[in-house]
Formats: structure tokens, sequence, C-alpha cells
């Protein structure tokens, strides 16, 4: 470990070398100007001209300056953030700060660098010269002046502050005019200019006191109980026109603010609880049935051990001072709710012999499919081969336990509560409810039998990229189960267990035809494809598709006959090599429903479409129970028109499963989340309880807390906002030299692993347009750049042709599992990948140890998309380093690098809330139509395309569909209540009168969707680019908005 940090710090000083200097010591002798190479911690003379000074851009650059500060970019929600005023962008002269104390003066400290020109016979060289000013005085009241060398001027301003406290800002200015030339612009000598600029500012008589902000004035419930848990990081000053930093003592008060142009601060990592008990082994939990007594007191130890923390809480709570009381009480409130829920977990598996056999069976299948998922053919362990103890991490048990009766009891109160896992990226929440999932599958088969059937799970996802990689995870997890139909009594007479991929038909077949020619033009291909999105079998890990076309059939992963196609795993030796238990064709999904179904939430946009597909539902399934667990992965991303549009399709997805006799409970997961009551109420109109339930102290909740350990590594965010550099020169340099890194992370040429470790550099992006023309600049002036530099051994880098992946929403879904597969090959394969060009399809699900370098191009619109991106980087062995590259000229850029230190030490409290409306007036008229063809048609018997015509307003089920949708309204918002009323009933009143026979033949015709054949005749629904007649329905939650292009023509006024 301590290798690797050692890797990490020299990574970071090799970037702040090449970002604010020096790069050769205190004495150095650059070959280049200074004003060319360094992008931060540079006062400029005083009257310099836009475009000059950087010595490095040419017309055409200093033109794209000024076009990027004024022009709106293409982001990947169709919005963009406005830029400032060009004036903020000169180069900068002074730079300052501000911050409170009770003292009587202050003492400053100074330090910056200037170069002068030196000559040789071959160039023109470049020496730097320190200057250091300690102890200058500046008593309570005086205005400005210079402290003695001429070369800088410090102003200072008091101004009262509360009682006995003064508001201060202290600003250091270049004191230098800029020459003009003939037509008046200043020009810049390299000799005029300041670098390496710092300052530092101590309070004589008194300390820096906590800088308040107007939002600490007025805060609601959940803003409380964030102000208790991090109480102790302060915010002790704020930058203007740059960065600050402080320095906290012992008792947390601070003795210095300084200014920092390139800040950094390591968030450290937030482990898991570790465990050594016992009954943390599934193996252990496996016992329940045969050592029922010893099991159940062992995990009622376990929850113990959490109540006993839970008191201490309490008692905690108590010493605090009296307005952070009534929110401490709220926070242990819920802490001792969960104790009561887990202990409630454990009773059922005493009193139910039921709930003990299907507890058993699930540990036995998470066992081997922990087992499994550790096992690769790459590895070449044999399945006998031993391999380390499965274990769950105390929070998986944790919350296992307390959703299991909520799972189980179909009556229960907490049924319709929402338990949503809320835990930091990487902490298992996947293998979390994917136990619970095991548990309610085999619960099902074992107390209804046949009944218990059909699909019992719905998984949902929001990116299909998340699905695809998930659902790898998740077949493990069924073929363990189908397994256990073999080799356990108690499963082996159970109906087979399988697992199906419901996605848009650009990622799998809709019909056996398609998939079959999909296979067959496979076969035929040099370097077949996947067509299946598996590309590893999911037990033994043997790829599913050979690398080069082969005459052998057997090397294929799918076979079909008689019109039938499956997936099997290509290995002989393989216990799935006839078949795998995977389903990824709609035809056969809706045809053999999984047991597991996972899907995008965009596919339940097919409904209405779809009559075959209620049968996912419990609609028209027979014997089958409807499903009675549903799982909604990263739920933050259901904000907005995405989140808004899900929401009222959702009342027809739970209307629908409800009134076949249904109410499945509702497990989300999340790392990033706020006002979750508020969000879950909209989304789903119910309530929600996160587990687990947070601490009194940051991001301690007892199951999860910010290491202490010194040595451990955490991830380092790095800012930087150059200020006289264009964007796109801004990005060179910050790319040339984070490529340049991973020779100083190794230690000399030998060490490949240290080389790999920072080796693939991560460019992520807001927009598309924006990652455009980052591809553009490392393709061309990125690797221009570095060819011109020589590293450790004389060596110099350049991106290779095929160097760089993107991973956006423009790559084909066929592509994106290889892609996936090249970004976990290190150096030592031959095929590292340069750069990885990604936007926020990154930001979720993605899990690539090796990764550990980010540059992240502007600060994305929300703290959680940050938080999700740059957790992508640092997850294995290496930890990880983010630069962060601030845009000058955008307001919101500016304030995060101004308050860089502030905002990072409490990441997770700067997540801001999400809104979604599903029933307001714009999503209703968007949808509605949508969700009460769907509900209609799969709760009756007007099932077929010709069908629509026999609706019937005052049938039963047509009420009952009313009442449903209403009930929502009222449980989710009920100021829409009269509003959705009328405007149902006015859907109501269109569809009967469609029905009415026509006029001149008395005949009456209403399909669903029209024949293709015959696009003209009668039909509810039609496409929203349709121009017919017919209720706009939208393919795809995403289709939310009607786009415009607009050009506008002429000069400005």
């Amino acid at each position: 470990m301590h290798e690797a940090l050692g890797r990490q710090q020299r990574v970071v000083e090799h970037l702040e070398q090449h970002y604010l200097g020096p790069i050769d010591g205190p004495e150095e002798l650059l070959r280049n100007k200074p004003n060319a190479t360094y992008l931060v911690g540079v006062l400029y003379p005083v009257g310099i001209g836009i475009g000059i000074g950087t010595g490095t851009e040419d017309e055409e650059e200093k033109v794209q300056l000024a076009v990027e500060a004024t022009t709106a970019e293409d982001s990947t929600d169709g919005t963009e953030e406005p830029s400032i005023d060009m004036a903020n962008a000169y180069q900068p002269s002074s730079s300052a700060l501000s911050f409170i104390h009770d003292g009587d003066s202050v003492d400053i400290d100074l330090g910056y660098a200037t170069y002068t020109e030196e000559r040789t016979d071959t160039h023109t060289a470049w020496r730097r010269h320190g200057h250091h000013l300690t102890g200058i005085r500046w008593e309570q009241g005086t205005v400005s002046g210079g402290p003695g060398d001429g070369r800088v001027a410090l102003d200072v301003r008091c101004r009262p502050f509360g009682q006995n406290s003064s508001l201060v800002t202290v600003a250091i200015s270049n004191t230098r005019e800029a020459p003009k030339n003939d037509e008046g612009v200043g020009q810049l000598h390299t000799e005029d200019a300041l670098y390496q600029v710092g300052m530092t500012v101590r309070s004589v008589g008194g300390r820096i006191l906590p800088y308040r902000s107007v939002e600490d004035l007025r805060l609601d419930s959940e803003q409380e109980e964030l102000a208790v848990r991090y109480r102790h990081r302060q915010v002790f000053a704020v930058g203007h026109g740059t960065s600050v930093r402080w320095d906290q003592d012992d008792t947390g008060g601070c003795a210095s603010v300084s200014l920092d142009p390139l800040p950094r601060y390591t968030v450290p990592t937030v482990e898991a609880k570790k465990s050594t008990a016992d009954i943390l082994r599934l193996g252990r939990l496996t016992w329940i049935q045969d050592d029922t007594a010893n099991v159940l007191t062992e995990l009622r130890t376990f929850v113990d051990d959490y109540r006993h923390w839970t008191q201490e809480q309490q008692d905690q709570a108590q010493g605090l001072p009296d307005h952070h009381r009534p929110a401490a009480g709220r926070i242990t409130d819920r802490q001792s709710d969960a104790v009561e829920r887990m202990h409630e977990g454990i009773t059922l598996l005493e009193e139910s012999s039921s709930a003990r056999d299907a507890f058993r069976l699930a540990m036995a299948a998470m066992h081997e499919q922990m087992l499994q998922s550790n096992r690769t053919k790459a590895t070449g362990a044999e399945e006998d081969t031993p391999r380390r103890e499965p274990t769950w991490r105390p929070f998986q048990l944790g919350f296992i336990l307390v959703a299991l009766t909520s799972t189980a009891v179909a009556d229960h109160r907490d049924r319709d509560l929402v338990d949503l896992i809320w835990f930091p990226t990487g902490g298992g929440k996947t293998e979390a409810y994917l136990g619970l999932a095991a548990f309610e599958i085999f619960r099902r088969r074992i107390e209804h039998g046949i009944r218990g059937g059909g699909t019992a799970v719905i998984t949902r996802y929001t990116l299909r990229l998340l699905t695809t990689q998930q659902f790898q995870r998740a077949a493990t997890l069924v073929c363990a189960m189908e397994r256990l139909r073999v080799t356990d009594p108690l499963a082996r007479g159970m109906a087979p267990f399988t697992i199906g991929l419901w996605v848009g038909n650009a990622t799998t077949p809709g019909t056996q035809k398609e998939a079959i020619n999909r296979l067959e033009a496979t076969r035929r291909r040099e370097i077949p494809d996947n067509p299946f999105q598996l590309t590893e079998c999911p037990w033994c890990g043997h790829r599913m598709m050979p690398a080069t076309r082969s005459e052998n059939a057997e090397a294929y992963g799918a076979d079909h006959s008689a019109g039938d196609i499956w997936l099997r795993c290509p290995d002989r030796t393989c216990r799935f090599h006839d078949r795998l238990p995977v389903e990824v064709v709609d035809e056969r999904i809706y045809k053999y429903p999984p047991t597991i179904l996972l899907a995008t939430v965009d596919k339940f946009a097919r409904l209405p479409f779809k009559q075959e597909a209620g049968v996912l539902l419990g609609a028209g399934a027979g014997a089958n129970e409807p499903p009675s667990l549903i799982l909604q992965d990263e739920m933050h991303l259901l904000s907005g028109p995405l989140g808004t549009t899900v929401a009222i399709y959702d009342a027809a997805v739970l209307g629908i499963i409800g009134e076949v006799g249904g109410r499945p409970k509702i497990v989300a997961s999340t790392a990033t989340i706020r006002s979750a009551d508020d969000q879950v109420k909209g989304l789903m109109a119910r309530k929600v309880q996160l587990f687990p339930p947070s601490g009194l102290n940051e991001e301690d909740s007892y199951f999860a807390r910010p290491t202490e350990d010194p040595n451990a590594p955490g991830r380092i965010y790095i800012g930087l906002m150059p200020q006289a550099f264009t964007q796109s020169t801004s990005v060179v340099r910050a790319m040339v030299a984070m490529l340049e890194a991973p020779a100083r992370a190794a230690q000399g040429p030998q060490d490949v692993r240290g080389t790999d470790a920072y080796w693939t550099a991560v460019a992520y992006h807001n927009s598309l347009r924006e990652l455009g023309r980052t591809v553009t600049l490392i393709r061309d002036d990125v690797n221009s750049l570095l060819a011109t530099r020589r590293g450790p051994e004389g060596r110099t880098r350049q991106i290779r042709g095929d160097g760089m992946v993107e991973l956006t929403s423009r790559v084909d879904a066929e592509d994106l599992p290889k892609a996936l597969q090249r970004l976990g090959r290190g150096l030592d394969e031959g095929d590292a990948v340069d750069v990885v060009a990604c936007t926020n399809m990154l930001s979720v699900g993605i899990d690539i140890p090796r990764l550990a370098l980010m540059l992240m191009n502007g600060q994305p619109k929300t703290t959680s998309e940050y938080i999700q991106a740059t957790s992508r980087v640092g997850r294995g062995d290496v930890p990880g380093v983010i630069v962060t590259l601030y845009r000058a000229t955008r307001p919101r850029d500016r304030s995060h690098y101004e308050s860089f230190l502030g905002y990072h030490q409490a990441l997770y409290r700067s997540v801001e809330p999400t809104s979604v409306t599903p029933w307001s007036t714009a999503s209703r008229h968007r949808s509605l139509a949508a969700v009460l063809v769907t509900m209609v048609r799969h709760l009756s018997s007007w099932r077929e395309d010709s069908q629509a015509v026999l609706f019937r307003a005052d049938s039963n089920v047509v009420r009952n569909v009313r009442e449903t949708i209403l009930e929502v309204v009222e449980r989710s918002d009920p100021d829409e209540y009269q509003a959705t009323e009328e405007h149902l009933d006015r859907l109501i009143d269109q569809w009967r009168i469609r029905t009415s026979p026509d006029p001149d033949t008395g005949v009456s015709t209403l399909r669903y969707q029209p024949l293709r054949a015959q696009h003209d005749e009668p039909a509810l629904m039609r496409a929203f680019d349709e121009d017919r007649e017919g209720w706009a329905v939208m393919n795809s939650m995403r289709s939310v908005d009607l786009n415009i292009n607009m050009k506008i023509i002429g000069e400005k006024a």
C-alpha cells in the first residue's frame, strides 16, 4: 500500500510542477517562457490585452477564446451554463481572499517568483528568482500599501461583522504596468509577471472564525441534519479569482488562511465496516435450518453490536448544543427503527420454517455466486480450486435483515415502504439486493409451489450499459440457483430459474427469427461480434464468442433448432454447456417469463404497444403470482424529465401488478441522494427508509466510515482554472502533463506495474460537443506537444491511432462490452488504452479497477454526478487522482474553484435535491394517455391490436383503472388531483367516442396501433412524429421533448 501511495504522490507532484511550477527546483532554468509554461499562480502586469501573454495561441485560437465565452454548447441534457463577460478572462493582476476573525490585526507572509532572461550560445532561457516577505503586520483600520519591494501591493479591507469580529479581505496585486504598443494595447514582458504567487494570513490577538453563508440561516429539516453531521467541516475563507486553503489545529480552530492557486484535497476512502464475526460467512448462514438456535443467537449478537453503537450515538446527541439536538434526535430515531426492523427479520426466521428454508437456499446460492464471480477462465482455476470463503459485509447482512419481513409478508405494515440502500459507490449494493432477491424467489417457490413461478423480481436500470454489466452478475446468481435445483433436495422439484434481459432491440433481438439471423451472420464474420450482450459465460468465465471465425459451431455461445434459439457456454467442461438459464430475445421472454427480469426503464414505454408484455407484470400469466419484488438501481438518476416520465408510467406498472393481486416490495439503491422522501413520493407515491441510516458524524453510519488510517489511500482532487489561456489550450496542457505522469509514477523503465497504474487517462465531459473538441485536440495538439517533450530515459509518449476509446451514447450497443473489456487490459497485455473520452455514461455502474487518473473537463451540473463520475477511478489497488479543469468564463466553475476546499471536504453535503413532477400538466399531456391504454389493455380481455374498439367506459375494468390512477395522484401530488381527474375523464370520453360506428358504414373499427400495410386504418395511438389521428405515445422514456433547431441570421443590433 505504501508503494501505491508513493506512486500517487509522485503523480500529484508531477502535475503540480507542470501546472503551477517550478518544474526544476527553486532556481530552475526554463527553455520556454514561464508565461507559456505555467497555467496558474501567475499575476500579470496591469493592462494586458486580450489573447496576449500565453505565447502559444495563433490568431485563430484567439478568436476561439471569444467564441467560447459567448456560445452555448450542446450538453448531454440539452442545456448549457452561460458564460460571463470576457473581462473576467483577462490575465489577472490581483488575487484576494476573505475571512472573519476577532483579532486586532493580521500578519501576512508573501511569496512569489520572477524570471529573467539568460542567453547562451545555443538558446535563450529563463532563470527563476524566488522572493519571500514574512511577518508583514497590518493593523486594524489600515487600508492599503506596499510591503517594501515595489513589485507587489497589498490591499486590506476590514468591515464589522457581528459582535466583536471583522470580515477581512486581503488582496495582493502586481504593481507593474504593461507597456503599450502603437495601438495602445498592453504588451506582456515575461519579467513583469509574478509566478507561483502565495500569501498566508494569520490573525493576531484573536482567532479566524468559521465563514458563514446566507444559506446557513435558513435550513430545512434535512439541512439541519446535514449541519449536525458536518459540524466539524467548517469553511474559514473564500477566494476571489483564486482558491484558498486553511490550516486547523488539534482543537479544530483555524490558525491561518492562504491563497491556493492549485488546490488539492484528499477525499478519504469510505470503507465498509470490517468484522470477523463468523455469522457473516455465507457458509455459516446456510446452517440456519440445521443449527437454528445458534445461528439465530449469532444474528441477534450481530444486531446488538449495532444497537450498542446507536445507544452511544444517543448519548452523544445529548451532549450537542441545543440548536443541534432536534436534528440529532431524528437521526438517532431512524437508527433505532433500523435495529427493531433487523430484530423483526430474525423473529421471522425463528417463527417461519418456510422463511428459514428460503433464507438457507438464498445464502447457498449467493455463496456459489460469489465464488464463481471471482473465478474466470483467465486464472486457469479449476472448479474445485480452494477459494476465499465468501462473506457478507456487515451492511449487506444488515440490509437483508431490515427488508426481510416486509418482503416476505404481503400485508406487512412496511410493505409499501421503499427500502433505499444508501452506500458509497463500490460498497456492494448489488450483492445486497441480489441476496434479498434470491430469498424472495425461493420463498415464492416454497410457499406457493407452481404459482410461485413466472417473473418474481424486476430489476430496472436507467442506462443500457449499466443494465448489461449488471446482467452478467445477476446471471451468475441464477446459474447458482439452477445448480441448487440439481444438488439440494429442497430445491430439486422447483421449476427452472431463468434470467431475462429486456432492453431495446438495437441491443438485443426482438424475435427468434431475428436472433437466428444475427447468430448466422456472426458465424460468417472473420471477427465475430456478439449480438447477445453476454460476453462471458456467467458461470465459468469462458468467452461466449470466438476471437476469430471458427468452423466449429460449438465455439459460439448460442445455437438454434426448429426456430428456437438459446444461449450456452462454448466450453464442454462447463456445467452450462448445453444451455444457459438466460433469455435475451423479447419473443422468448414473453413466452417463458424469466424469474428475474433485468430491464431498462425505457423498455416499459413499450407496454401500451405490446400485448404480450403484460405477462411480465402478472397480467394473463395464468396460475403464476405477479412480481413481488422490484429493484430500482441508481435511483438518483430518476430525476428531472426522465424521472418524471418513469414515475407516471410506474402508476401503470404498479397498478397492473396490484390489480392482479400483488403489492410488490420496492427496493432501490443509490450512493448519492438528497430529499429522498420527496423523490420517492413523486416517483412511487410511497414512503422511504434509507439503510444504513446516517450517523451523527459525516459519513460514519457504523456500517461505513471514512478510514482513519493515515496510510490508507484516498482520491486526490486537484482544482485547475487557467485564466489566461483558452479552454482548448488548457485542455491540451492539462492532458499532456497527465499523459506524462505514468513515467513519474513508475520507479524506472522496468517498473511496468508502476507505469500501468496511471497509464489510461479518463477525460470526462458534460456534453458531446466538448467531448468532440477534446478528441480532436488529443489526436492533433496533444500528440504534437508530446512529441516535443522528453521524459525519463529520453522517451516520449504518443497516443496511438487506436489508443483512444469513447464511452458515450453514440457508441453502438454491441461495441460497448468490447470497450469495457479492453479498458481492463493493462500494459503487460500489449493493448492498454491511452485515453477514455466519455460523458455521463461512465458515471454509473462502471467498475474497472485499473482506472486511476481522470480529467474532469468542467464542473458537472450536479454534485451527485461529480461524485459518481470521479468515483470511477481509484477503485482498485491504485489510488485515484482527479484533475477538475474549471473554465474561468463560467460562473459556476469559478465558484467551485474559489470554494474548492470547503466543497470537497463535505462533498455529500452538497448533493442537490432532485425533483419529479409526474402529474404536472406537461407530463400528463405526454404520458397520461399511455398510462390509461397500458392499464386497460393488460387488465381487460381487449388485448389484441384490433380490440381497442371493444372499450367500454362504464366497465368495471375502466372504473378500477380510473380509481387506481387517481389514488396514486392523491398520494403523490394531491394538488394535481382535480386537474388529473378532469384530464383522465376527457381521455376516457375520447376513447369512447372513437369506438362509435362509422356513420357511412355502420361499422366500428379501432385498433391500438395500425397495421403497417393499412396505415390509414383508425388507431387509438400514434408516434409523436406521426401526422394522423390518435394519441401521441412515446416509444422511450427519454422522448420527452420535441426539439427545434434555430439559426439566427444577421448582425447584433
